[in-house]
């Protein structure tokens, strides 16, 4: 069963994993916005050469959708590593109007405040969105292949059971759209570097073609690493989106060869 379903020119999150009305989360997809050529229509990245007027107007058209204005958005520059930064009312807004303004060089951000909505941006990448119910926190990783090498998905649990004494028992965790392994070939490096990380190798998350070739799935590597420390199956959900064959719905780096637009995972609560 699919986990997102289409909410005007964005994906939602279906209930059952989550019961919490405050809780806003999704997924945009490339429709509903006003740019145009590589970018069109709904980019909501201000690092890919579009015009900055065009992002701002889809950001702020996007943030109407979901009501939780560019004031509240938290952004980071994502340099596909491994580093985390906790964030808090003081960051509201940082990044959202200006890229240059953003937190950091960060892949991976959580907070345990509401009325911020963190935000990452993708084009083929993993987005991991982390939600703890008892304690209200929430947390977002940008997992591209580097990125999981790096254990950017471990590092943010680490951080959650360390700093904030959160049991990996009490997380759940939803995997979004990315590309699959129906269209994400890869070396034998790539493949090496993951499976370093894993405990019990496997080759579960990807499958041999040639020599040194390689379908990796990207969604499932991150799976199994988050396991490893203790999070339960059952508490994470995988959607089966597929950027690059949805060419409806995705921006994809691989597919439009390098020339492309983002779209913005998000997670945050309302107040009450």
């Amino acid at each position: 069963m699919e986990i997102f379903s289409t909410v005007k020119n964005y994906l939602t999150l279906n209930q059952f994993p989550f019961n919490n009305s405050n809780l806003v989360i999704g997924f945009s997809t490339r429709n509903g916005g006003n740019s145009s050529s590589h970018f069109s229509t709904n980019n909501l990245g201000l690092h890919v050469n579009d015009s900055y007027e065009k992002v701002i107007h889809n950001r702020n058209e996007f943030a109407k959708n979901i009501n939780f204005p560019l004031s509240k958005w938290v952004c980071v520059d994502q340099v596909h590593g491994n580093n985390i930064v906790k964030i808090n009312k003081s960051h509201k807004g940082m990044g959202s109007t200006h890229y240059s303004e953003n937190v950091g060089k960060y892949d991976a951000m959580y907070t345990c405040e509401s009325d911020i909505l963190l935000v990452t941006f993708y084009a083929d990448c993993v987005p991991i969105y982390f939600y703890v119910p008892n304690r209200n926190c929430i947390a977002l990783a940008h997992a591209g292949w580097k990125g999981t090498a790096l254990g950017v998905g471990l590092n943010l649990l680490t951080k959650l059971m360390k700093d904030e004494n959160i049991s990996p028992e009490d997380i759940h965790v939803v995997i979004g759209p990315s590309i699959g392994s129906c269209c994400y070939e890869v070396n034998k490096e790539v493949i090496d570097s993951i499976n370093e990380l894993i405990v019990r190798p496997t080759d579960n998350f990807y499958m041999t073609i040639d020599k040194n070739k390689y379908k990796l799935d990207l969604k499932l590597a991150n799976k199994l690493l988050l396991m490893q420390l203790g999070v339960k199956e059952e508490n994470i959900y995988v959607t089966n989106y597929c950027t690059s064959c949805s060419s409806d719905l995705f921006f994809s780096y691989r597919r439009d060869k390098n020339k492309t637009g983002r779209m913005m995972s998000f997670i945050g609560f309302k107040e009450e």
